[in-house]
C-alpha cells in the first residue's frame, strides 16, 4: 500500500499488507484495507505507516466502507455465506447480516447501510437499504443491471442525502433520493461503469469498457448566465447544489454544445486522455 503526499505528488511510505490489497476506507483514525487474495483486513496507522493489526473472519471480504463509529462495514462476495459485517475500531466483528445474493459495493449514509448487490451473471440489480441496529432490510431499489458500487453524497453544497450506484452491465449511473427512498434519475457514463466516489463536489466513476473516467457535474435549480435555461443543456429532474455565498447559483455548463445540444469535444484541461466527463442525467463528454 502506497501513502501519496500530496504536496510533492510523490510516495511517502511503502507498507506491505496481505495479498491483492483493493478496497480501502478510512475511519477511526486507520486506514483499513481488504485483501482478497488472503481474506483479511489490514489496519494502518498513519502516524507510524505501519500495520497496526490484520483482522480475519470472514470467508471472502471484497469491499469496505466507514462507519460513523470509527469503524468499518466490509461486504462479503467470494465465497458464501453473503453478509455484510460491522467491525468495531478494535478490530472485531461487532455484527454479520444475512444477505439475499451476492453484495458488491457498499456505504453509510442517512443513517443507514446501503449494499448493492451483483449476482453472478450480474442480472438485474438491486440496492438494499439496511437498518444498522436491528439488521432489517428496509428499502429494496431495482436500479438496473449489475449493480456493483455504491457512494453517498451528503455533503451541504451538493445534492445531499444521495446514493449514487455504478452498474457494470447497461453503462448507467443511478441516482437515489435518500431523504424520499427515491429512484430520481439515471445517467448514462461510459461502458461498463465500475467503481463510483463522491468527492470534490463532483461523482466519479470508472469505465472498465472504455478505460475512462467520467466526472459528474450537478445540475443547478437556477442556471447562472444561461437564462435560455436547463433544458437546454440537459438537465432532468432536481439536481440542486445552492448558491455561492452572497452570490448567484454555481454554473455546471463547462462545455460547448454542438448542432443539437451533442457535447462538442473541448480541450483536455488537465485531464489525461481516456477519461470524460458528465452532467447528471445529461451529457457524456468522453477525452480520448
Amino acid at each position: 500500500m502506497l501513502r501519496i503526499d500530496p504536496r510533492t505528488n510523490t510516495a511517502s511510505a511503502d507498507i506491505t499488507v496481505g495479498a491483492q490489497p483493493e478496497a480501502v476506507a478510512f475511519s477511526g483514525g486507520f486506514l483499513w484495507v481488504v485483501n482478497r487474495q488472503d481474506h483479511t483486513i489490514s489496519q494502518i496507522d498513519p502516524r507510524t505507516d505501519a500495520v497496526h493489526a490484520t483482522q480475519g473472519g470472514l470467508t471472502g471480504p471484497c469491499n469496505v466502507a466507514a462507519d460513523p463509529g470509527g469503524g468499518v462495514w466490509v461486504t462479503n462476495c467470494l465465497a458464501p455465506p453473503y453478509v455484510v459485517a460491522r467491525m468495531s475500531r478494535s478490530g472485531k466483528k461487532d455484527e454479520s447480516i444475512p444477505l439475499p445474493d451476492v453484495p458488491g459495493g457498499v456505504v453509510f449514509g442517512a443513517g443507514d447501510v446501503w449494499v448493492a448487490l451483483l449476482p453472478p451473471g450480474h442480472p438485474r440489480g438491486a440496492v438494499l437499504r439496511i437498518n444498522p441496529s436491528s439488521g432489517r432490510i428496509v428499502r429494496a431499489f431495482r436500479v438496473g443491471r449489475g449493480a456493483e458500487y455504491v457512494d453517498f453524497d451528503g455533503e451541504p453544497l451538493g445534492e445531499g442525502e444521495t446514493l449514487w450506484v455504478g452498474k457494470a452491465n447497461d453503462d448507467t449511473v443511478s441516482k437515489i433520493d435518500a431523504r424520499y427512498d427515491q429512484l430520481e434519475a439515471t445517467i448514462p457514463v461510459g461502458s461498463s461503469s465500475y467503481q463510483v466516489t463522491v468527492g470534490g463536489g463532483f461523482v466519479w466513476v470508472n469505465n472498465r469498457g472504455d478505460v475512462s473516467t467520467s466526472k459528474s457535474i450537478h445540475c443547478p435549480t437556477e442556471w447562472w448566465g444561461h437564462p435560455e435555461g436547463a433544458g437546454d443543456h440537459g438537465c432532468v429532474g432536481r439536481h440542486a447544489l445552492g448558491r455561492r455565498p452572497g452570490g448567484p447559483p454555481r454554473s455546471v455548463n463547462r462545455h460547448r454544445h454542438g448542432e443539437g445540444g451533442r457535447p462538442v469535444r473541448p480541450a483536455l484541461f488537465g485531464f489525461p486522455r481516456g477519461r470524460s466527463r458528465f452532467d447528471l442525467g445529461l451529457r457524456t463528454r468522453i477525452f480520448r
